[in-house]
């Protein structure tokens, strides 16, 4: 299924090599080649049918996660093509993967179950290595932060938390402006503090809220659709955020002038999701019209102000 909104099937393993679920199969897509392959021997590929997320190990050459709709969680490691452990973390499905993008044994699912466990992958006391956190609501969306301990979870109970693994007990911050779910979050690769998110339907907004003053003086844009997903720039404080119904686009923000800057199209049904090509500037955009585009919306980096941003309200 790939209009799957709880679902998160597309990662980047390098520069040209692409991991895809594609009707309850895992796929890898060669972009130079411009063909697909099949990663895993016959006896684990038969395995991995179900799939309703995927993430890439930033930091463990060729090793993924996979999660599926009973709620289980393979790793996997292309180069033997094998599953080398398997995770019971949930029991319903797993729409929401990420690891840490410095801290590569820390691990992050999010499930129809509501909750949002983190798993360190150097234990191997399964309870001792599992920490819990809860919603109201199914998960949607996952990131941390860059260098922190600290990551954000979205739900379809419309509400954003932040977490610190090392402070189990409750949210460090609640943000419950959102009015229909929220799997559109990312922190600021500039700056730790800062966590960019955006809502369904209902909502078709952007937050940029500080995690300095606990969400106070959040800057918010309307849009005209729901926000499926949004990357930053890495170099300066722009944001890309991909688009559903009725015009099924990508949008660059300049966040200093809350200025829309340039619209993509060429998509004809809602973009699920946009990641950046390891090693590179390049985005890839996977949509529900059953195609995948490349584009380079940061190639021209525009000079910012300040690199420390700070959110205030719109007036």
């Amino acid at each position: 299924e790939t209009n799957d909104f709880y679902s998160h099937m597309v990662d980047s393993i390098s520069p040209s090599l692409v991991a895809f679920g594609l009707y309850d199969q895992f796929l890898l897509f060669d972009i130079r080649r411009n063909t697909f392959l099949c990663p895993m021997n016959e006896e684990h590929h038969m395995e991995l049918t179900g799939l309703t997320s995927i993430s890439v190990n930033p930091g463990v050459v060729n090793t993924l996660a996979l999660g599926n709709k009973s709620g289980a969680i393979n790793l996997v490691n292309l180069d033997k093509q094998v599953i080398f452990q398997r995770f019971n973390l949930h029991f319903l499905r797993v729409g929401s993967l990420k690891f840490h993008p410095v801290k590569p044994f820390l691990l992050a699912s999010g499930s129809k179950d509501c909750r949002v466990v983190v798993r360190d992958l150097r234990s191997k006391n399964l309870f001792s290595s599992e920490i819990s956190f809860e919603h109201m609501g199914e998960i949607c969306g996952l990131s941390w932060q860059t260098r922190g301990y600290c990551f954000a979870s979205g739900g379809n109970d419309n509400r954003i938390q932040v977490w610190d693994i090392r402070k189990k007990r409750s949210p460090l911050l609640v943000i419950d402006e959102h009015t229909a779910a929220v799997r559109a979050l990312e922190f600021s690769p500039l700056d730790d503090n800062l966590l960019a998110s955006g809502g369904g339907t209902g909502d078709s907004s952007i937050r940029v809220t500080s995690l300095r003053d606990q969400g106070k003086n959040s800057l918010v844009l309307k849009t005209q659709s729901q926000i499926c997903s949004l990357l930053w720039d890495k170099q300066c404080n722009r944001l890309l955020t991909s688009h559903g119904f009725s015009k099924y686009q990508l949008c660059l923000w300049n966040l200093e002038r809350e200025k829309l800057v340039m619209e993509y199209y060429g998509h004809t049904n809602r973009i699920l999701d946009i990641i950046r090509m390891k090693g590179t500037n390049s985005v890839l955009s996977f949509s529900s019209d059953n195609t995948a585009k490349l584009w380079k919306p940061f190639k021209a980096p525009l000079k910012s102000r300040n690199k420390l941003f700070t959110p205030v309200k719109m007036r």
